[in-house]
């Protein structure tokens, strides 16, 4: 990916570093409760639709209400399976599509879900920055932080590379960036 970040470089910016989330599941608790709200819903369905086939088996006018019974619970299955198993697979899955990238000017977060989008952010050398540590040994490197208001009143815009392996090496290139070149 490191050529596609030229595309967005600026001249004389080149490319100091490059990575995404490490991979799995961060923060499982919130994921349970959609998971317990989901099971009655996958219960119901997959009853319906035993139901349905025991019709459809049955022959002759119970098969037709057998397909009936079955088109009835399908919506229930998936909706029951998306909200047991999806917020899973999505967590799962969300270390893949996010990559980072750090400049000699910008940091640039690229996402992709269905659309990709691409946010960029100048590293000003006023800038707050900040460094988390995780327990797993990841980490995160905030370079971005503006109070904004909007209907609800203050609130804050916070961009970080997240769940980074090497933590402190970006936030020491962060620091040199925001120092300037050294005479």
């Amino acid at each position: 990916m490191t050529q596609g970040w030229d595309a967005y470089f600026t001249p004389g910016e080149r490319l100091l570093w490059e990575g995404g989330a490490a991979p799995g599941v961060r923060e499982a608790w919130k994921y349970f409760g959609l998971s317990v709200f989901g099971l009655p819903f996958l219960a119901a369905g997959l009853f319906v639709e035993a139901q349905g086939l025991s019709q459809l088996i049955g022959g002759g006018w119970n098969s037709v209400m057998g397909v009936v019974i079955l088109a009835f619970g399908l919506p229930f299955v998936f909706a029951g399976a998306g909200l047991v198993f999806g917020p899973w697979w999505a967590a799962k899955t969300a270390p893949e599509r996010v990559r980072y990238g750090l400049s000699t000017r910008r940091a640039y977060i690229a996402k992709r879900w269905l659309t990709r989008h691409l946010s960029v952010y100048s590293v000003d050398p006023e800038a707050e920055i900040w460094i988390s540590e995780n327990r797993d040994g990841t980490g995160s490197v905030g370079f971005h932080a503006r109070r904004m208001a909007d209907s609800d009143g203050p609130v804050w815009e916070k961009a970080s590379f997240d769940h980074i392996k090497d933590p402190h090496h970006v936030y020491t290139l962060l620091r040199e960036i925001q120092e300037g070149p050294r005479s």
